[in-house]
């Protein structure tokens, strides 16, 4: 099984007559703040491909700060391969996950499927510089 693991500040999935995709908003690799405490806003995007095509598995999402304090969890949830047969098997998903910020430093998301960690996506806290995005 192959993973791809991103913080963005929004997730759009569309879904019309003729297709169905994400829009990915800017990719997350830092976040600036003015004040701590903070509530920050994430949507994660995973992307899950060669999975077993009868299998289901178990997805959760925590983040946790530079300590290893979990600050935010998703509940478990349950998905399988539904595309059709001429396709790579996998699934796309997303969440969205609201958490409270104390400090600066780094927050690692970590995806876990079936109750392993298989996925990690770090990004750094700073004060002082209200921004996001890549550096």
């Amino acid at each position: 099984m192959e993973i791809t693991l991103l913080a963005c500040e929004n997730i759009e999935f569309v879904n019309n007559d003729i297709d169905k995709f994400y829009l990915l908003g800017k990719v997350i690799n830092k976040i600036g703040l003015d004040v701590l405490p903070s509530v920050e806003n994430i949507s994660v995007f995973i992307k899950l491909f060669y999975i077993p095509d009868k299998e289901v598995t178990d997805l959760q999402v925590a983040i946790y700060d530079d300590e290893n304090e979990m600050i935010a969890h998703s509940n478990k949830f349950v998905v399988h391969n539904s595309r059709p047969d001429n396709n790579i098997p996998g699934i796309d998903t997303h969440l969205n996950m609201s958490f409270v910020v104390c400090k600066e430093g780094i927050i690692t998301i970590m995806l876990y499927i079936n109750d392993e960690i298989r996925a990690k996506y770090p990004i750094r806290i700073d004060l002082h510089n209200k921004e996001r995005g890549v550096q």
